[in-house]
């Protein structure tokens, strides 16, 4: 259901909210959340994809997502990152102080606390963000019109739809293995993919930073000095703590989720060289999205889709979890490479102007001692 409503209210509004009056935007978006949420919670259920007595509680709880995400973008928009986190922190606590409260006092453990818990959660968030964007609200900006109507869903699907192929790529191999190496197999190759993505949580906190950042400037020069920058300084983080993770032996990993889970090393040194790859391109795919060019994101995930495909059925039923994590590696670094080839000719830049220098060493060694925040590339 998300999914469906990232095509008019999700990265888009980032990306137009500061070209285009915000109530504009605003209204249409709560609309289609309304939309998207009744609607397609209706089409899930016919499918029987939603439980019995539930489907009241998926088109509420859905809509207050939704509408709490059209709220959020709306601050990212204005680079209010502090105020957003502290939203994201109060959902966490509401949820757990009714959940904890539900169970420790009344004893009660069924799953409508916890979704009663997720709607109050959702609920504050919405609440707390549209007070904080209100002032910047003006119904005097008019309506939206079908020139800009057409200019955010043609956004909007773009950057879906490289969003739906990415989710694809990233567990399309989990099918392969089930498949062809079972549910054993699976167990351990789903520990090693967790841990090892697990490395890119510093590249996407500086991505959601940076896309704000890009979105709200009209530089494109600047916006591409800073994300060569970034690029540099996430392949530098995630190679540093890829090493580190490749030290550790193999009895830490069996210490710590059991013998079965002996092979889960070798599961990581499959990746390894993907995803440290890849964090190339969750440091360019910002940069496309933010300035108006999600379709390049898109091609690059279809890229990667197609590549995981292929050699899934080559790899996978010959190799089993080996199979499967060389394969994910290779669709990951030809993702990156397709974004760095493009990013390269777009901006009339150099390849080598991707080699590590002493400067970025000393910014990475100041980056990694503070709050990671970048500022400006200038840092």
């Amino acid at each position: 259901i998300q999914m469906v409503h990232g095509f008019f209210g999700g990265a888009s509004l980032v990306y137009f909210i500061p070209r285009v009056p915000l109530a504009r935007l605003l209204i249409p978006s709560c609309a289609w959340a309304l939309i998207t949420s009744v609607g397609m919670s209706l089409l899930l259920y016919l499918f029987n994809m939603i439980p019995q007595g539930f489907l009241v509680h998926v088109i509420i709880l859905s809509l207050l997502q939704s509408l709490s995400t059209v709220t959020s973008m709306a601050l990212l928009r204005q680079e209010r990152i502090r105020e957003s986190n502290l939203i994201s922190v109060a959902q966490f606590i509401v949820l757990g102080l009714i959940v904890g409260a539900v169970y420790g006092l009344v004893r009660t453990r069924t799953v409508s606390v916890y979704v009663f818990g997720l709607m109050a959660s959702y609920l504050v968030a919405f609440i707390w963000g549209l007070v904080l964007i209100l002032p910047g609200f003006r119904r005097s900006d008019g309506l939206m019109d079908k020139p800009l109507l057409r200019s955010v869903v043609s956004y909007g699907a773009a950057a879906q739809t490289g969003n739906f192929l990415q989710l694809l790529n990233y567990r399309l191999s989990y099918y392969f293995v089930k498949a062809y190496s079972g549910m054993a197999s699976l167990g351990v190759f789903s520990i090693g993919v967790q841990i090892s993505e697990g490395l890119w949580i510093i590249s996407r906190s500086v991505s959601l930073v940076q896309f704000t950042r890009i979105s709200n400037s009209d530089d494109r020069t600047a916006a591409a000095r800073l994300t060569l920058l970034l690029a540099k300084l996430c392949f530098l983080v995630t190679l540093l703590l890829m090493v580190i993770l490749l030290i550790l032996p193999s009895s830490v990993f069996i210490f710590i989720f059991g013998a079965e889970f002996s092979h889960v090393r070798l599961v990581l040194m499959t990746l390894a060289a993907g995803i440290v790859m890849f964090s190339l391109s969750v440091a360019i795919s910002p940069y496309f999205s933010g300035t108006g060019r999600p379709q390049i994101n898109t091609v690059a995930s279809g890229i990667g889709l197609v590549l995981t495909l292929v050699f899934g059925f080559i790899l996978v039923p010959r190799l089993g979890m080996t199979g499967a994590g060389l394969t994910s590696s290779l669709s990951y670094t030809i993702t990156a490479l397709f974004q760095v080839t493009v990013f390269v000719y777009k901006e009339k830049l150099d390849f080598r102007d991707f080699l590590v220098t002493g400067d970025d060493i000393r910014l990475l060694k100041r980056v990694l001692g503070r709050e990671l925040f970048i500022k400006n590339p200038e840092g």
